[in-house]
């Protein structure tokens, strides 16, 4: 069974009686598991898109109506916390568990990163003044490699923050750990197309997907001695949209993105991005123990997006200040966009049950 996302809960319209005299918060983070057969998560998802401002702002084209270009402050095409279900969904159909988590319990020491297969650690926006990757994160980042860990990380302004900007300890990380340079600001194009490695075989792909935000500034990257380039903008080999390391290697290995892995265009291709990535990484999703007919007491749902209580193992999801249930039907008082649920068979992911997204309160900084 998969599916189960949390979606748009900024739609949601809750009733006067139940909307806080103060008005309505903003959505909490959402993180999310798949349940492994073994127990045991291959993949930890963690979300550190943070950033909320005006640079998020969506822009619209309504010179038809003698007005030019406008801001719009859609929510859902900024920041709305939900796009590491589209992550979590990635996985699932690729095949594979995962748990979540966001940045937050990372650095507060709620969630240990080690033991993982791999990680696929998401930036989306956070850019200079956002903190991307904090010193702790960094430190933790750098003992996962250290033990052969695998790692898969996106964003359009990581090279633009730590490597042109950052302080010498952040350029040497993203340089020396992410084996790769900053080149420039804008690759002036949305599209990309693999080259030889793990991504070898991919058809083009676009990363301007009209129900994400827009990511207007992806990063151009070139690769370390050691490593190479992955993913090349446009139709071109040699202007680096995502570099590789660790290939034939029994180490560490990793992938960093130029772009943000959520704004890819189609659930079909960010689940053969993930699947790529995952094979390259060498993940392999351990079979089940036999049933002995108990109580399965692996669940997801607790607020470092973890293990939990097989109690809360219910299939509903949760984001911001609405509920729904496992038909993706909104509830009283909701609107069509409300957070839902679904669920569809798929054969890739049948041994095991996607549980709800369930939401975090942001600690903010």
């Amino acid at each position: 069974m998969r599916g189960l996302y949390a979606a748009t809960p900024d739609d949601r319209s809750p009733s006067p009686r139940s909307r806080p005299a103060g008005g309505r918060s903003l959505p909490s983070p959402v993180v999310g598991a798949a349940v492994a057969p073994s127990g045991e998560a291959s993949v930890l998802v963690v979300g550190g898109f943070d950033r909320l401002d005006a640079g998020l702002l969506a822009t619209e084209d309504l010179s038809d109506y003698a007005l030019a270009v406008v801001q719009r402050m859609w929510l859902r095409r900024m920041n709305d916390g939900s796009y590491a279900s589209r992550h979590g969904l990635a996985i699932a159909d690729a095949g594979f568990s995962f748990d979540g988590a966001t940045d937050d319990a990372i650095e507060l020491g709620d969630v240990e990163i080690a033991g993982y297969a791999a990680i696929d650690w998401f930036a989306g926006e956070d850019s200079v003044g956002d903190l991307p990757l904090a010193p702790i994160v960094r430190d933790a980042l750098t003992d996962y490699l250290d033990g052969g860990g695998r790692l898969l990380v996106s964003g359009s302004e990581l090279g633009w923050a730590l490597d042109l900007n950052g302080a010498p300890d952040e350029q040497a990380f993203y340089r020396e750990r992410l084996h790769a340079t900053y080149v420039s600001d804008d690759a002036e194009t949305y599209d990309v197309a693999a080259t030889a490695g793990p991504f070898a075989g991919l058809a083009a792909l676009s990363f301007a997907d009209a129900e994400s935000y827009d990511p207007r500034y992806p990063d151009v990257l070139a690769p370390a001695p050691d490593a190479a380039i992955a993913l090349a903008y446009g139709a071109t080999t040699d202007v680096g949209a995502a570099i590789a390391w660790g290939a034939g290697q029994d180490g560490e290995r990793g992938i960093v993105l130029g772009f943000p892995f959520e704004t890819i265009a189609g659930a079909d291709a960010r689940r053969d991005v993930m699947a790529a990535a995952l094979a390259f990484f060498d993940v392999v999703e351990e079979p089940g123990g036999d049933d002995d007919g108990g109580e399965d007491d692996s669940t997801a749902g607790d607020d470092d997006g973890t293990s939990g209580d097989a109690s809360d193992a219910t299939a509903s999801a949760t984001a911001g200040d609405g509920t729904g249930d496992s038909t993706g039907a909104p509830a009283d008082g909701e609107s069509d966009g409300g957070c839902g649920c679904t669920t569809n068979t798929s054969p890739r992911a049948s041994a095991w049950l996607l549980l709800a997204f369930a939401a975090l309160r942001r600690r903010r900084r």
